[in-house]
């Protein structure tokens, strides 16, 4: 992604030649391991002991130390009798260590004494910690005023400061543990603030390679989860949204056993209904009683609402109907079973399932009479087949739908083949998902379940301990969500919103009692037949029936076991219903997975052949792919390809990549072979064996830049080996061709 020049490395004179304390110029950072300088050059700090004293001082720089305090803070309970003289012994040694050219007698200008103890004296822009603290502080406080991009560059300053884990040599010191704790936690919150302000400047697709790698190394950082959904939704990737959502709601469901914040609840219900507030805008400068919010969970702080109630008149009944989409065709939407239009916005799977449908038509869904918030009816009185079709077409009609494609799912397939027969005019084609034509058997339907087994599940289903007596609903219907206690919850409410066990009981009792063979023949509209060959709860022989009955349907066999439409594998059946309804089949979509990609070329091929001969240098190619094979298997590589004179691979781990780019650099040394290798990590596009994508074109980028010898590595890559004690150089910014921006880039050393 694009940086900014950090800051001048911590050292020598600063701005307007700048000394430190006393003019010494000595530089201390603790971001990583203890270190102290003068004029770039190393000072040697003495024994554990001694560097722990300094580390404490640090920790409390500029601030007065008691030698009671010191004294505690380095031997705690355990301090031995002599600790008073040790602690003045160590001082000494560290003065000396810190102003080696003091005169005797003179005064200290770095370590002072100051009664009861001693102070450090640091100067602000010489400490890392304390220029860090500064640069974040700026950088909210840019982001606080709507200027991002003052924002960022302030921040990417401060954690281009961060070399690892603070006072890393002190980790089981109890002084360092808190002080480690406390700038750590500062560390990712200003990670969070500079993607914050990096998303608000519109680099949505560049982040998302980095967030996903972050938000899953911390599960419980629910802004990192915010940002990644939001930059997965302004690159146009919807759905791979609403499942980061899901993954971190099934994470805090199974870890903690809590749910997610309103905040990032509102934020996924935003992302399902496409709310404008999301979209990025480029950031201008208004006035401050116009500044908008730029926080990922600014825009959702209200919670979202599902689409607008309508009511359409049918008879004595109020029907209730929502509208989602804009566009024609127009596609109208039996409910299945008892559940209720308003809870089909708390379940993620079924929110994507019905946006995908609003994507390429006007959606309209309804509750049928006796469900939801329609007209309700006297248990012993249920409405009949003929009433809901008769309700549906009173929808078209509040709806403004003159004639729409009918979309009937499961039992509600009963319905939608009697719409279509009844009302030829307005149904433009018919589609079935998992239905049926009837539901019990029959000496001429043999497949389909015994009336009596269809009674006792009427009985025993809509019990509240149906579960303890064995019949689990859900485990039939959708045995691959059986486990997800969240969606089980949805169940649950859902299906007691839905209807009264009376009413539910009344309503099964149609369905499964009805035979709507007779009108098969007299289906006059296209009509697509999609139905999952492992179906426990409706077989697939309900399927292949209604295809050889219907005059001219198409029948498309997916596989899966869920009788429930809208889990498992959704895209395949999406597709079709997509390509029936408007005629065009949606483009397939390449499987994008993060990875660390390294190229590697060897330096000067043309020479080396001119030099030793095309075939010499064949059998040198040779030896050149065996090592490189050879290494990628230590450090688990993928080789994608050999690219004549180089490797193309992949890892899942950019430290891995490094090390072992750094590994096939040394070993191909032993060949009298140099190699040059770039290393980038972002998401790939899977293609069979091959992989494509902005990832691998910029690490393409980066292995040109580098120099014979030199493992080079993207900004990227260095942020997430800190801590693996790989040490890199900067390189400076760069221009990569045919990428956007600026990319600084490190050489690895060693």
């Amino acid at each position: 992604m694009p940086r900014w020049v950090a800051g001048s490395r911590l050292g020598g004179a600063g701005p307007e030649g700048h000394r430190g304390p006393g003019g010494m110029g000595i530089e201390f950072a603790i971001l990583g391991p203890l270190e102290a300088t003068q004029n770039e050059k190393p000072i040697a700090l003495g024994g554990p002991r001694q560097r722990a004293l300094l580390a404490v001082l640090l920790v409390h720089a500029n601030e007065v130390m008691s030698a009671e305090r010191l004294i505690d803070e380095l031997w705690g309970p355990d301090a031995p009798a002599g600790a008073q003289h040790n602690l003045q012994v160590y001082v000494s040694g560290l003065r000396k260590a810190l102003e080696p050219e003091r005169a005797p007698g003179a005064p200290a200008e770095v370590l002072v004494t100051r009664t009861p103890g001693y102070v450090m004296r640091v100067d602000a822009e010489e400490f890392d910690r304390l220029r860090f603290e500064r640069l974040v502080a700026e950088g909210r406080q840019a982001l606080s005023e709507e200027d991002p991009a003052g924002a960022a560059k302030q921040l990417c300053q401060a954690l281009d400061l961060w070399r690892g884990p603070a006072l890393v040599d002190f980790a089981y010191e109890a002084f360092a543990q808190a002080e480690a704790a406390r700038l750590e936690e500062l560390r990712v919150t200003a990670l969070e603030d500079r993607i914050q302000a990096e998303l608000a400047l519109g680099r949505n697709s560049e982040l998302i390679g980095e967030l996903e790698v972050l938000a899953r190394a911390n599960p419980l950082r629910e802004r990192l989860w915010a940002h990644w959904m939001l930059a997965l939704y302004r690159s146009g990737r919807q759905s791979e949204a609403l499942r980061t959502y899901q993954e971190l709601r099934a994470h805090l469901a199974d870890e903690l056993g809590i749910t997610p914040s309103p905040e990032l609840v509102a934020l996924e219900e935003a992302i399902v209904l496409q709310k404008p507030e999301l979209d990025w805008v480029p950031i201008a400068t208004p006035p401050r009683s116009r500044r908008r919010e730029t926080d990922a969970y600014a825009t959702t702080r209200r919670r979202v609402a599902v689409p607008l109630t309508r009511y359409a008149r049918s008879s004595d009944a109020d029907i209730a109907f929502h509208i989602q989409g804009a566009d024609s065709p127009d596609l109208l939407m039996f409910s299945s079973a008892m559940l209720p239009i308003d809870a089909m916005f708390e379940e993620p799977s079924l929110i994507h399932f019905n946006n995908r449908l609003a994507s390429f038509s006007r959606l309209i869904q309804f509750d049928q009479r006796g469900v939801g918030m329609s007209e309700s009816f006297a248990p012993s009185s249920p409405p009949t087949l003929e009433q809901w079709v008769h309700d549906a077409a009173a929808v078209m009609d509040a709806a403004g739908s003159e004639r729409a494609a009918v979309l009937g799912p499961r039992d509600a397939s009963l319905e939608a083949i009697l719409l279509a027969t009844t009302y030829p005019d307005r149904v433009s084609s018919l589609i079935i998902v998992n239905g049926t034509a009837r539901a019990s058997r029959a000496d001429d339907y043999q497949f389909a379940a015994p009336q009596a087994l269809l009674d006792r599940f009427v009985e025993v289903n809509m019990e509240p301990d149906a579960v303890e007596q064995g019949f689990d609903l859900l485990a039939l219907a959708a045995p691959s969500v059986v486990g997800d206690d969240a969606f089980r919850a949805w169940w649950n409410r859902a299906g007691n919103r839905g209807a009264s066990p009376t009413r539910a009981r009344a309503i099964q009792a149609v369905h499964f009692r009805a035979d709507v063979r007779p009108v098969l023949p007299l289906v006059q509209v296209p009509t697509l037949i999609l139905h999952r060959r492992d179906d426990k709860m409706c077989r697939v022989a309900h399927g292949r029936y209604l295809a050889e009955h219907i005059p001219g349907a198409k029948y498309v066999e997916l596989p899966g076991d869920d009788n429930l439409y809208w889990v498992g594998d959704t895209d395949a059946m999406l597709d079709e219903i997509e390509e029936f309804v408007t005629g065009v089949r949606p483009g397939p979509t390449a499987d994008r997975v993060l990875a660390t990609v390294l190229f590697t070329d060897i330096v000067g091929s043309t020479r080396h052949i001119a030099e030793v001969g095309e075939r010499r240098w064949r059998d040198l190619l040779d030896h050149h792919d065996l090592v490189v094979r050879e290494q990628l298997e230590r450090f688990r590589g993928r080789e994608v390809k050999m690219t004549g004179d180089g490797v193309l691979a992949t890892f899942d781990g950019p430290a891995r990549a490094v090390l072992c780019g750094c590994a096939i650099r040394d070993a191909t040394a032993q060949l009298d072979l140099e190699i040059r290798a770039g290393i980038h990590i972002g998401e790939v596009e899977v293609r069979g064996e091959d992989i494509g994508g902005m990832a691998v074109h910029i690490a393409a980028r980066i292995e040109a830049l580098a120099e014979p010898g030199e493992v080079l590595v993207s900004r990227t890559v260095v942020d997430l080996i800190v801590g693996s004690g790989i040490q890199t150089t900067d390189r400076g910014e760069r221009v990569l061709e045919g990428v956007p921006g600026d990319w600084r880039l490190f050489a690895v050393e060693g």
